[in-house]
Protein backbone atom coordinates (compact mmCIF):
# COMPACT_ATOMS: atom_id res chain seq x y z
CA UNK A 1 0.00 0.00 0.00
CA UNK A 2 2.79 2.45 0.79
CA UNK A 3 4.58 1.09 -2.44
CA UNK A 4 1.48 2.26 -4.04
CA UNK A 5 1.21 5.52 -2.69
CA UNK A 6 4.71 6.62 -3.32
CA UNK A 7 4.53 5.31 -6.98
CA UNK A 8 0.90 7.33 -7.06
CA UNK A 9 2.38 10.97 -5.29
CA UNK A 10 5.65 10.47 -7.86
CA UNK A 11 3.64 10.24 -11.05
CA UNK A 12 1.65 13.31 -10.04
CA UNK A 13 4.45 15.26 -9.04
CA UNK A 14 5.95 14.62 -12.63
CA UNK A 15 3.32 15.41 -14.25
CA UNK A 16 2.78 18.40 -12.67
CA UNK A 17 6.49 19.01 -13.42
CA UNK A 18 6.12 18.49 -16.92
CA UNK A 19 3.00 20.84 -17.25
CA UNK A 20 3.76 23.30 -19.71
CA UNK A 21 1.55 26.91 -20.39
CA UNK A 22 1.33 28.03 -23.72
CA UNK A 23 1.01 31.91 -25.04
CA UNK A 24 -1.49 32.62 -28.02
CA UNK A 25 -0.83 36.06 -27.90
CA UNK A 26 1.71 38.94 -29.08
CA UNK A 27 2.70 39.40 -25.36
CA UNK A 28 3.89 37.54 -22.35
CA UNK A 29 0.92 35.79 -20.86
CA UNK A 30 0.15 34.93 -17.38
CA UNK A 31 1.71 37.60 -15.69
CA UNK A 32 -0.31 38.94 -12.67
CA UNK A 33 0.65 42.48 -10.89
CA UNK A 34 -0.81 42.47 -8.41
CA UNK A 35 0.98 40.59 -4.81
CA UNK A 36 -16.73 35.26 -5.61
CA UNK A 37 -21.01 35.00 -7.70
CA UNK A 38 -17.93 33.33 -5.70
CA UNK A 39 -18.73 31.53 -2.77
CA UNK A 40 -16.84 32.15 0.75
CA UNK A 41 -14.32 34.00 -1.10
CA UNK A 42 -13.07 37.70 -0.54
CA UNK A 43 -12.16 40.66 -2.72
CA UNK A 44 -9.78 40.67 -5.81
CA UNK A 45 -7.54 43.24 -5.93
CA UNK A 46 -8.13 45.72 -9.23
CA UNK A 47 -6.08 44.16 -11.88
CA UNK A 48 -5.21 41.11 -9.80
CA UNK A 49 -7.05 38.88 -12.90
CA UNK A 50 -5.89 41.16 -16.10
CA UNK A 51 -7.06 38.68 -18.50
CA UNK A 52 -10.60 38.45 -16.69
CA UNK A 53 -13.62 39.97 -18.46
CA UNK A 54 -17.01 40.40 -18.12
CA UNK A 55 -19.04 38.84 -20.93
CA UNK A 56 -22.52 41.53 -21.48
CA UNK A 57 -25.84 40.47 -23.22
CA UNK A 58 -27.39 43.48 -24.44
CA UNK A 59 -24.92 45.76 -22.07
CA UNK A 60 -25.73 44.06 -19.32
CA UNK A 61 -23.77 41.74 -16.91
CA UNK A 62 -24.12 37.89 -18.28
CA UNK A 63 -20.66 35.69 -17.57
CA UNK A 64 -17.46 35.80 -17.49
CA UNK A 65 -14.65 35.17 -19.98
CA UNK A 66 -10.79 35.39 -20.34
CA UNK A 67 -8.59 36.89 -22.86
CA UNK A 68 -5.85 35.04 -24.67
CA UNK A 69 -4.79 37.25 -27.10
CA UNK A 70 -5.92 40.67 -28.14
CA UNK A 71 -8.70 39.54 -30.65
CA UNK A 72 -10.01 35.94 -28.48
CA UNK A 73 -11.67 35.47 -24.93
CA UNK A 74 -12.28 31.72 -24.37
CA UNK A 75 -15.79 31.34 -22.32
CA UNK A 76 -18.50 28.40 -21.64
CA UNK A 77 -20.78 27.60 -24.66
CA UNK A 78 -24.06 27.42 -22.44
CA UNK A 79 -23.52 31.02 -22.38
CA UNK A 80 -24.38 32.42 -25.19
CA UNK A 81 -26.76 28.79 -26.39
CA UNK A 82 -28.29 30.86 -30.24
CA UNK A 83 -28.29 33.98 -29.50
CA UNK A 84 -26.51 36.33 -32.40
CA UNK A 85 -23.08 37.99 -31.70
CA UNK A 86 -24.35 41.48 -32.11
CA UNK A 87 -25.77 41.46 -28.98
CA UNK A 88 -22.85 40.37 -26.87
CA UNK A 89 -19.78 42.69 -25.89
CA UNK A 90 -17.11 42.08 -23.47
CA UNK A 91 -15.59 44.71 -20.90
CA UNK A 92 -11.80 44.18 -20.34
CA UNK A 93 -10.22 45.99 -17.23
CA UNK A 94 -13.28 45.58 -15.14
CA UNK A 95 -13.54 45.64 -10.98
CA UNK A 96 -16.33 46.73 -9.85
CA UNK A 97 -19.59 46.74 -12.12
CA UNK A 98 -21.24 49.64 -10.52
CA UNK A 99 -18.64 52.03 -11.32
CA UNK A 100 -16.99 53.32 -14.39
CA UNK A 101 -13.12 53.57 -13.26
CA UNK A 102 -11.52 54.75 -16.22
CA UNK A 103 -9.48 51.48 -16.73
CA UNK A 104 -12.42 49.46 -18.41
CA UNK A 105 -12.35 48.63 -22.36
CA UNK A 106 -15.53 47.73 -23.89
CA UNK A 107 -15.08 45.38 -26.84
CA UNK A 108 -17.54 44.22 -29.21
CA UNK A 109 -17.82 40.63 -30.22
CA UNK A 110 -17.68 40.04 -33.70
CA UNK A 111 -17.92 36.02 -34.03
CA UNK A 112 -19.18 32.97 -31.44
CA UNK A 113 -17.79 29.47 -31.87
CA UNK A 114 -19.39 27.14 -29.95
CA UNK A 115 -17.23 23.74 -29.67
CA UNK A 116 -19.01 21.54 -32.62
CA UNK A 117 -20.03 18.68 -30.16
CA UNK A 118 -21.75 21.02 -27.33
CA UNK A 119 -25.70 20.53 -27.25
CA UNK A 120 -27.70 23.14 -26.09
CA UNK A 121 -29.18 22.23 -22.52
CA UNK A 122 -26.42 19.60 -21.96
CA UNK A 123 -22.76 20.69 -20.02
CA UNK A 124 -20.39 18.59 -21.65
CA UNK A 125 -18.34 20.37 -24.60
CA UNK A 126 -19.26 23.61 -22.71
CA UNK A 127 -16.74 25.70 -24.53
CA UNK A 128 -16.94 28.35 -26.73
CA UNK A 129 -14.33 30.85 -28.69
CA UNK A 130 -15.17 34.77 -29.20
CA UNK A 131 -13.69 36.54 -31.76
CA UNK A 132 -13.69 40.52 -31.21
CA UNK A 133 -14.93 43.05 -33.38
CA UNK A 134 -11.88 45.43 -32.72
CA UNK A 135 -8.30 44.02 -30.40
CA UNK A 136 -7.82 45.10 -27.10
CA UNK A 137 -5.29 47.33 -25.75
CA UNK A 138 -2.84 45.79 -23.20
CA UNK A 139 -2.33 47.60 -20.18
CA UNK A 140 -1.68 47.34 -16.31
CA UNK A 141 -5.16 45.80 -16.24
CA UNK A 142 -5.70 44.30 -19.55
CA UNK A 143 -3.43 41.11 -20.09
CA UNK A 144 -3.90 37.43 -21.90
CA UNK A 145 -4.08 34.67 -19.72
CA UNK A 146 -1.79 31.52 -20.98
CA UNK A 147 -2.73 28.60 -21.84
CA UNK A 148 -2.17 24.58 -21.23
CA UNK A 149 -0.98 22.56 -23.36
CA UNK A 150 -3.03 19.38 -24.96
CA UNK A 151 -4.21 16.44 -22.69
CA UNK A 152 -2.36 17.61 -19.42
CA UNK A 153 -5.48 16.97 -17.24
CA UNK A 154 -2.96 14.84 -14.73
CA UNK A 155 -1.11 18.17 -13.79
CA UNK A 156 -3.87 19.30 -13.25
CA UNK A 157 -5.73 16.88 -10.48
CA UNK A 158 -5.21 17.64 -6.96
CA UNK A 159 -3.90 21.11 -6.81
CA UNK A 160 -5.62 24.21 -5.71
CA UNK A 161 -6.48 26.49 -8.41
CA UNK A 162 -8.21 29.88 -8.25
CA UNK A 163 -11.86 31.03 -9.47
CA UNK A 164 -12.53 34.73 -9.66
CA UNK A 165 -16.00 36.23 -10.93
CA UNK A 166 -18.82 38.86 -10.30
CA UNK A 167 -21.55 36.17 -9.50
CA UNK A 168 -23.99 35.44 -6.47
CA UNK A 169 -22.01 35.37 -3.23
CA UNK A 170 -24.64 32.59 -1.81
CA UNK A 171 -28.28 31.12 -3.56
CA UNK A 172 -30.63 33.28 -3.54
CA UNK A 173 -32.76 30.89 -0.77
CA UNK A 174 -29.98 32.16 1.34
CA UNK A 175 -29.32 35.39 1.03
CA UNK A 176 -27.24 35.71 -1.95
CA UNK A 177 -27.01 38.56 -3.83
CA UNK A 178 -24.12 39.43 -7.37
CA UNK A 179 -21.33 40.49 -6.36
CA UNK A 180 -20.45 43.85 -7.70
CA UNK A 181 -16.96 43.95 -6.80
CA UNK A 182 -14.64 41.42 -8.51
CA UNK A 183 -14.23 38.27 -5.94
CA UNK A 184 -11.82 35.33 -5.65
CA UNK A 185 -11.88 31.93 -4.20
CA UNK A 186 -9.38 28.66 -3.87
CA UNK A 187 -10.62 25.19 -5.16
CA UNK A 188 -8.86 22.30 -4.99
CA UNK A 189 -9.39 19.99 -8.37
CA UNK A 190 -10.45 16.43 -9.01
CA UNK A 191 -11.24 14.64 -11.88
CA UNK A 192 -14.32 13.09 -13.34
CA UNK A 193 -14.16 9.80 -11.64
CA UNK A 194 -14.07 11.21 -8.19
CA UNK A 195 -16.06 13.73 -9.04
CA UNK A 196 -18.95 11.48 -10.28
CA UNK A 197 -18.19 9.32 -6.36
CA UNK A 198 -18.55 12.46 -5.16
CA UNK A 199 -22.38 13.30 -6.36
CA UNK A 200 -23.38 9.42 -6.13
CA UNK A 201 -22.53 10.00 -2.33
CA UNK A 202 -24.76 12.60 -2.47
CA UNK A 203 -27.55 10.69 -3.77
CA UNK A 204 -27.38 12.54 -7.87
CA UNK A 205 -27.05 10.31 -10.46
CA UNK A 206 -25.02 12.92 -12.58
CA UNK A 207 -21.98 11.48 -14.02
CA UNK A 208 -18.27 13.51 -16.11
CA UNK A 209 -16.89 12.56 -18.56
CA UNK A 210 -13.60 13.51 -20.21
CA UNK A 211 -12.82 16.75 -21.01
CA UNK A 212 -14.84 17.90 -17.56
CA UNK A 213 -13.35 18.78 -13.98
CA UNK A 214 -14.69 19.45 -10.51
CA UNK A 215 -13.14 21.40 -8.18
CA UNK A 216 -14.85 22.18 -4.54
CA UNK A 217 -14.74 21.15 -0.47
CA UNK A 218 -16.92 18.17 0.80
CA UNK A 219 -18.21 20.62 3.59
CA UNK A 220 -19.38 23.44 0.76
CA UNK A 221 -19.27 26.92 1.56
CA UNK A 222 -16.65 27.41 -1.67
CA UNK A 223 -17.73 27.78 -4.67
CA UNK A 224 -18.03 29.34 -8.43
CA UNK A 225 -21.35 29.24 -9.82
CA UNK A 226 -23.89 30.70 -11.41
CA UNK A 227 -23.01 34.22 -12.79
CA UNK A 228 -19.33 33.02 -12.61
CA UNK A 229 -20.64 30.75 -15.66
CA UNK A 230 -17.72 30.72 -18.24
CA UNK A 231 -15.31 32.35 -16.43
CA UNK A 232 -11.65 31.12 -15.37
CA UNK A 233 -10.37 28.21 -12.94
CA UNK A 234 -6.73 29.20 -13.04
CA UNK A 235 -3.54 27.54 -12.36
CA UNK A 236 0.09 28.40 -12.07
CA UNK A 237 1.82 26.44 -14.77
CA UNK A 238 5.74 27.16 -15.22
CA UNK A 239 5.29 30.55 -13.11
CA UNK A 240 2.72 32.05 -15.09
CA UNK A 241 -0.70 31.80 -14.98
CA UNK A 242 -2.69 29.38 -16.96
CA UNK A 243 -6.32 28.95 -17.93
CA UNK A 244 -7.02 24.87 -17.26
CA UNK A 245 -10.82 25.26 -16.62
CA UNK A 246 -13.88 27.39 -17.69
CA UNK A 247 -16.85 27.24 -14.97
CA UNK A 248 -19.74 25.41 -16.62
CA UNK A 249 -22.66 24.19 -14.21
CA UNK A 250 -22.86 23.16 -10.87
CA UNK A 251 -25.95 22.32 -8.20
CA UNK A 252 -26.67 25.45 -6.15
CA UNK A 253 -24.16 27.35 -4.57
CA UNK A 254 -21.63 25.63 -2.51
CA UNK A 255 -23.61 22.61 -1.01
CA UNK A 256 -21.69 20.51 0.85
CA UNK A 257 -20.62 17.06 -1.36
CA UNK A 258 -21.54 19.25 -4.80
CA UNK A 259 -18.26 20.48 -5.97
CA UNK A 260 -18.76 23.03 -8.70
CA UNK A 261 -18.16 21.36 -12.87
CA UNK A 262 -15.44 22.85 -15.17
CA UNK A 263 -15.02 22.37 -19.10
CA UNK A 264 -11.03 20.83 -19.05
CA UNK A 265 -9.36 23.16 -21.48
CA UNK A 266 -6.43 21.56 -21.90
CA UNK A 267 -8.67 18.26 -22.95
CA UNK A 268 -9.56 20.67 -25.95
CA UNK A 269 -6.48 22.50 -27.05
CA UNK A 270 -6.82 21.48 -30.28
CA UNK A 271 -9.83 22.80 -31.35
CA UNK A 272 -9.15 25.99 -29.28
CA UNK A 273 -5.84 26.61 -31.28
CA UNK A 274 -7.58 26.43 -34.62
CA UNK A 275 -9.96 28.90 -33.35
CA UNK A 276 -7.61 31.47 -32.16
CA UNK A 277 -5.04 30.96 -35.30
Amino acid sequence: MQLRLLLWTLAALAAAAAAAALNVADVPCGKQRAATKIVGGSGARPGQFPWLVSLQLDGEPWCGGTLVSQWFVVTAAHCLKNMKADRFSVVAGEHDLTQHEGKEQRLPVQAIALHPEYRVGKFRHDLAVLRLAQPAVWGGRVQPACLPASDQTEAVLNRTATVAGWGWTAEVRDGGERADRLRTVSVPVMGPLECTDWFAAAGRKNRLHAGQLCAGFKEGGRDGCQGDSGGPLLLPLEGRSTLVGVVSAGIGCGRPGLPGVYTDVSHYMGWIKKMVA
